[in-house]
């Protein structure tokens, strides 16, 4: 679980690092999203977190059923999870726990 978590982190850095570059793309960015919570742009899914500190998410992944599927911690703001086509949805934990 460990590894999994620190590879989401780590892919996280990588997709906003590349993600500040094109901040200014255009309306779909994801930077003019309102919505708070789960949402899919065009290319990758998000998780828009609107409070004030970090909170535990769960993230479905398509296929293989829970298998696959993770928590994440998410900060303030916007919070890539991965390719548009492979994450169903992410929801928050109130438990603050990750049953997986």
């Amino acid at each position: 679980m460990l590894r999994r978590m620190l590879t989401v982190t780590a892919s996280v850095v990588v997709a906003v690092a590349g993600f500040v570059g094109t901040a200014q793309a255009g309306p779909a960015s994801p930077s003019s999203v309102q919505t708070c919570g789960f949402y899919v742009s065009s290319a990758t899914a998000w998780y828009n977190h609107c409070g004030t500190t970090n909170v535990l998410v769960r993230v479905d992944v398509a296929g293989g059923g829970s298998g696959n599927d993770y928590c994440a911690i998410v900060h303030p703001g916007l919070n890539p999870l991965g390719a548009s086509g492979q994450i169903l949805n992410a929801y928050y934990l109130s438990t603050g726990r990750c049953n997986i």
